[in-house]
């Protein structure tokens, strides 16, 4: 009676082990087809190429990266930003 229950177990342990996994790479496959793309236009880096124009680039094409009220607020958040890290890094406890 206990080696039946034993092999009874085994097998449902490993069908579980088979219908989970089969899900996931069902789901996975799902996914990537419904998944729609955060922003619409070509992406900044593509197979390891930047394709963000520089600062020189866009100047040649007359154009501005971020607007002078932007670039205030850019600098006002990684100001924020910086200003955070360093409160997180005085605060942290080493417990070593």
């Amino acid at each position: 009676m206990l080696r039946r229950n034993t092999r009874l177990r085994r097998h449902t342990i490993r069908f579980a082990r088979v219908a989970v996994g089969a899900l996931f790479v069902v789901s996975i496959g799902r996914a990537e087809e419904i998944k729609p793309l955060p922003h619409v236009g070509a992406w900044p880096i593509q197979h390891g190429h930047n394709l963000q124009p520089r600062a020189d680039q866009l100047k040649a094409m007359q154009r501005e990266d971020l607007t002078p009220q932007e670039s205030r607020e850019v600098d006002r958040l990684y100001q924020q930003l910086e200003d955070n890290s360093r409160e997180m890094l005085e605060n942290r406890h080493l417990s070593r």
